[in-house]
């Protein structure tokens, strides 16, 4: 039974050990306060509340109809897997 609990940890540690962060690599390093131009796509069209969710994380420049879709910008901190 320990063989067995030593071989389970052997093979469950070595992807924390090579997890990294989950930001994207073209985000500006090392500036909580940057913003980001982000384009979000949903299934449906966005609706008036769905605009009024992303408003508290940052400010939505043009919706596109054809693609359902919006682009905004992003201001502030990026929290892991923003």
């Amino acid at each position: 039974m320990k063989r067995l609990f030593q071989f389970a940890i052997l093979f469950a540690l070595p992807p924390f050990a090579f997890a990294g962060p989950k930001l994207a690599k073209d985000l500006p390093p090392g500036s909580s306060k940057a913003s980001v131009d982000v384009i979000v796509q949903f299934n449906t069209p966005p609706s008036k509340d769905d605009l009024k969710q992303l408003g508290a994380f940052g400010q939505v420049k043009k919706n596109f109809d054809s693609i359902k879709a919006v682009q905004g910008f992003r201001t502030g901190g990026f929290p892991d897997g923003a």
